[in-house]
């Protein structure tokens, strides 16, 4: 549908295609990561189930460099090493 229809309409359809008559190269903007613009804050606490095992470290680590300062892991079989456990907390966060 043309970009002018959509202001005739009355919201429109989720699944409406717009027409977009600007060509591309006309458009600017400045593209950054997501990860970039995450931040946790270090007054709440964060809770992550399930996730004990490699990806779920790596989300926790992830999580502290961006603010977080308290996380719970729980699973039914957790294994984590003494020694990762002090690494985050040298990083003056408590799992």
């Amino acid at each position: 549908m043309p970009l002018e229809t959509l202001s005739e309409r009355d919201g429109g359809s989720p699944l409406d295609v717009l027409e977009w008559p600007i060509p591309m190269e006309d458009i600017t903007g400045r593209v950054r990561p997501a990860d970039s613009q995450v931040h946790f804050s270090g007054n709440k606490t964060y809770w992550l189930s399930g996730l004990s095992r490699s990806p779920g470290l790596l989300l926790c680590e992830w999580m502290v460099d961006r603010g977080a300062k308290f996380i719970v892991i729980s699973s039914r079989s957790p294994k984590i090493k003494d020694r990762w456990i002090a690494q985050i907390h040298s990083y003056g966060a408590d799992v």
